[in-house]
């Protein structure tokens, strides 16, 4: 108690009341605020008279109805929460999961809102609570856009919550620079098991990130992604999402280099996949990873075809780099619903080489929203292409990784090979 002002005496009082210690009597509340008896009577009397604390029947204390007309001053309340309720509670109502909204307090997260709805999961967050950043979707967007010390005392201060929380300093700054590239962060069982997390960045009107929306859902659930639709329709203009079965996409529908301008892919690749029922699973994915790069590729050349920063004559950018986009996603999209959800359920052993697949088509998905964004704001073929090849680098990366760590594992399939099949290759009119 020594040096402390009267100020503070009282302050104290009130911080002794908790989420574990809703209600105190005298001798708790002094205890906790470590003052002397008297002392503790003495504020709590006059925060009584004041309505800070209301006395209970059974002699117990509790927070008082002045202090719940203050909060609700706090530009947290009256500006943020305000502006998000509507929003989040149409999020809420579409997903039927659990919506969060919070700030940054320091290294933590603060929860300005929390709204369960009939499919919610048991979550530890609460509305005024704090959680750390590392290990939750809206503290990994916050986290992702601190200034770089919060960032580097997070990295190095982060402890293991479940045995999936990811506390590699290492492994956390990639998954934060993906943040910030794509705009989107997931968590799977980091903050509580049974529970995964995804979450968008709020910004503010300077463009700054002012906080953090996010879903909390089932881990059962194939891939976190099937909120994600529902998510950005709230922060970013609705965009249309391709969403196809198994492998999820047909390479037999995508021209590749050297085939006719918008026609089938070649003589040669198509005689290949036409007999998709007699070729291993593994062999028809790096064929789809083969086509999707020629295509990318091809389209790389188109644009550079044309004199200078400006398109090929006749060219529309929009439309080529949307009909790639479609392809790679809607391929990216079927295997988060088809392909590695079957791989989950039969080799458990490889939670972690999936995980770090879902976890890269989250950043694609975000440099392919970039490309869309560039083509449809008419920007230089030189910005494009540079996008472009960014891409190209992170796929090619992607594809090698998931074709030498799962390939055995594809063919090995059991139960679901013949459904991931028949899924895989059913014609999903992508024809770009």
């Amino acid at each position: 108690m020594a040096g402390r002002s009267v100020t503070l005496r009282a302050l104290s009082v009130l911080d002794a009341f908790g989420p574990a210690h809703r209600r105190l009597n005298l001798s708790e509340i002094a205890h906790r605020a470590d003052l002397p008896l008297a002392t503790a009577h003495r504020h709590v009397r006059e925060l009584v008279d004041w309505h800070a604390l209301e006395r209970r029947e059974d002699g117990t204390y509790q927070i008082g109805p002045r202090l719940w007309h203050l909060g609700l001053l706090s530009p947290m309340h009256a500006d943020l929460r305000e502006v998000a309720l509507p929003h989040t509670q149409d999020l809420c109502a579409a997903t039927s999961d659990t919506v969060h909204l919070a700030v940054r307090d320091g290294a933590r997260a603060l929860y300005v809102e929390r709204l369960g709805g009939v499919r919610s999961v048991r979550v530890v967050s609460r509305p005024g609570g704090l959680l750390p950043l590392h290990a939750t979707g809206v503290g990994k967007v916050l986290l992702a856009w601190a200034p770089p010390q919060v960032r580097r005392e997070a990295l190095a201060g982060a402890q293991r919550l479940t045995p999936h929380t990811v506390v590699d300093p290492a492994r956390l700054a990639a998954q934060l620079s993906g943040i910030r590239r794509t705009g989107v962060a997931w968590t799977r069982e980091e903050m509580a098991l049974g529970a995964s997390s995804l979450a968008v960045a709020v910004r503010g009107p300077g463009g700054g990130v002012v906080a953090a929306v996010g879903l909390v859902v089932p881990s059962t659930r194939p891939h976190p992604a099937t909120g994600l639709r529902a998510l950005r329709r709230r922060h970013h203009r609705d965009r249309r999402r391709a969403r196809r079965p198994g492998i999820g996409w047909d390479p037999r529908r995508v021209p590749v280099a050297g085939s006719a301008r918008h026609g089938g892919a070649s003589p040669e690749r198509s005689a290949v996949v036409a007999h998709d029922r007699a070729t291993a699973l593994s062999v028809q994915l790096t064929l789809t990873h083969q086509a999707l790069r020629e295509r990318l590729s091809a389209l790389r050349q188109h644009l550079l075809s044309g004199s200078g920063d400006a398109p090929p004559t006749g060219s529309d950018p929009l439309r080529h780099c949307a009909a790639f986009c479609t392809a790679l996603r809607g391929h990216h999209t079927g295997e988060d619903e088809g392909l590695l959800p079957a791989l989950r359920r039969e080799f458990p052993e490889l939670a972690p080489t999936i995980d770090k697949l879902a976890e890269d088509h989250w950043l694609l998905a975000g440099i392919l929203r970039r490309v869309e964004e560039l083509a449809a704001s008419a920007a230089s073929v030189a910005v494009v292409v540079g996008e472009l090849d960014g891409l190209a680098a992170i796929m090619d990366s992607h594809f090698a990784f998931e074709e030498r760590r799962i390939a055995a594992a594809v063919d090995g399939l059991k139960a679901s090979r013949d459904e991931v099949r028949a899924a895989q290759w059913s014609d999903t009119g992508a024809t770009i």
